[in-house]
């Protein structure tokens, strides 16, 4: 299923194959650094699922068990290379084709809304979703978009999605997003006491903790962004 999402970027080049410039916007992948955009991406994803997992688990919100067996190396790296594919599959549909679309009629933040909205309507149908998960979903969907129209590049985000869903899953063994973790490594039991440190049967998606964090990360995102700006507007006002 994880690598089966490989199909829509593969059918978006050949519907576009003729419309370069649409092509660019609903698939912008920068061509220059690309190995580091990308690496850059799956580490700043690991390291925050990995950070947000360590505080649910110091604060007693996951009893873990270590599931390790030789025999798991293939399937692990089979996930990874799903894993790879379903978060960028994602980021391809959400922040490429869809925000870019929204992105020629809408103002950005109207954009980001409706995409954000979308891609937390997505996950509706999985199991234990809530309404906190509802609005971290949405948020970390925002916090995507941003990133997208910043660097007006996918290799990021697209990378990003993916760590966390890999190190949420098999490695740490937490439910991705309700559904199955396909634990291979770590199995996190969730504390029933502190759902909302774990997030109960969707997840650490689903946790207020992880909420909380998602709405820092979001204000460090606009930081940066704004910092961006001014930086571009003093360059430019130098050159004049």
């Amino acid at each position: 299923m994880l690598i089966s999402q490989i199909t829509l970027p593969i059918f978006l080049m050949f519907q576009y194959k003729s419309r370069k410039n649409d092509l660019r916007i609903i698939m912008p992948f920068a061509k220059d650094k690309k190995a580091y955009r990308y690496l850059l991406g799956y580490a700043a994803g690991a390291i925050s699922f990995v950070l947000t997992w360590i505080i649910a688990v110091a604060f007693e919100g996951f009893q873990v068990i270590n599931i390790w067996h030789i025999g798991n190396v293939l399937w692990l790296v089979l996930f990874l290379l799903g894993f790879c594919i379903q978060g960028m599959g994602e980021e391809i549909l959400v922040r490429g084709y869809l925000l870019g679309k929204l992105s020629q009629h809408l103002s950005h933040a109207s954009a980001i809304i409706i995409s954000s909205l979308f891609f937390a309507a997505l996950h509706l149908a999985n199991p234990g979703i809530t309404r906190v998960a509802f609005l971290e979903l949405f948020l970390f969907g925002a916090i995507m978009a941003m990133i997208r129209i910043e660097t007006e590049d996918l290799w990021v985000v697209g990378a990003f999605h993916g760590a966390w869903n890999f190190f949420q899953g098999p490695i740490l063994g937490v439910a991705v997003s309700g559904t199955n973790s396909g634990a291979l490594i770590f199995k996190s039991i969730p504390t029933q006491a502190y759902e909302w440190l774990n997030g109960g049967r969707f997840g650490i998606e689903g946790s207020v903790m992880s909420l909380t964090l998602h709405v820092a990360l979001f204000g460090v995102i606009a930081v940066w962004i704004k910092l961006n700006k001014n930086e571009s507007k003093i360059v430019c006002e130098s050159t004049k």
